[in-house]
């Protein structure tokens, strides 16, 4: 039987976004195995694109050339475990997702590892995958896995240690953003009426999508663009005062702190590893 291109283990957010992606810009369905321990949970992608191979058979997915495993950190370990013997020294095997890095991985798998982290915007074809290489990946398998990414947005390939600081800015990013603009849009509707309200949201939203429109196409700077905005002595001036002298010790902390709790998970899926060699 011929081996079959991809392998995906987990349909989750990040395995659901991956299937999709690529059936949506023309891998061949009979090129698909996607596993998860609960098939039903598959049924919308099955309707979709009827001859996909959908299994509750991880070690069906891991037979595959490029095996993607988008399970969480946690159940790293013990899919390894039971998938490692199915793998071969031909494998391509991507990790998604922050957490562990590709020396934990090797421990149970001593082959070519690629380690990638999505961005949800990938749904639209937007925004950064990051990648990082062991030094075991070909320049074919380092090829095949950047051009099937790229459909679905950019990438940039790193070193596997800044991996965990690029994704606050591209995985993390859209929860961030959308977290401040929550509690900025929550701070105007406290002095606007209620009728007001949904048309306050389509305010914030045009302008934050302008914004980013307006700096693509002049190139602009983010000091650039408080400067242009921003006139002395004037309202905008304020409150760009108010936000350094709040937000700047805020961003500090949550680098620090993202990057230490990514350190931690990396660990415990290390320890997890190492129970299962």
């Amino acid at each position: 039987m011929q081996q079959k291109e991809i392998g995906i283990i987990g349909y989750g957010s990040m395995g659901k976004m991956l299937a999709q992606g690529f059936l949506r810009h023309g891998l061949a369905v009979e090129s698909l195995v996607v596993s998860n321990r609960h098939v039903e949970k598959m049924a919308d992608l099955v309707a979709s694109y009827p001859g996909v191979t959908a299994t509750a058979d991880n070690c069906g997915a891991a037979a595959c050339a490029h095996v993607f495993l988008c399970v969480e950190p946690m159940q790293m370990a013990g899919v390894l475990g039971e998938i490692k013997d199915t793998l071969t020294e031909t494998t391509h095997l991507v990790t998604i997702g922050g957490a562990g890095d590709m020396e934990a991985y090797s421990q149970v798998f001593d082959g070519a590892v690629s380690r990638v982290i999505p961005t949800l915007l990938a749904e639209i074809d937007r925004g950064y995958a990051l990648i990082s290489h062991n030094e075991k990946v070909s320049e074919e398998n380092r090829d095949w896995l950047e051009k099937s990414l790229v459909p679905m947005g950019k990438i940039v390939v790193l070193p596997e240690e800044q991996l965990k600081t690029f994704m606050q800015f591209t995985s993390c990013g859209p929860a961030f953003i959308a977290a401040l603009f929550e509690y900025w849009l929550a701070a105007g509707e406290q002095v606007l009426p209620k009728e007001a309200k949904e048309v306050l949201f389509a305010t914030l939203l045009e302008t934050v999508g302008g914004t980013v429109a307006f700096m693509e196409k002049t190139q602009m700077s983010f000091g650039e663009m408080i400067a242009r905005v921003a006139t002395k002595g004037g309202i905008t001036e304020r409150g760009v005062q108010i936000l350094e002298a709040g937000l700047a010790p805020v961003f500090s902390e949550l680098t620090i702190a993202c990057n230490d709790r990514n350190d931690m998970a990396a660990g415990k899926v290390a320890a997890a590893i190492q129970e299962v060699r």
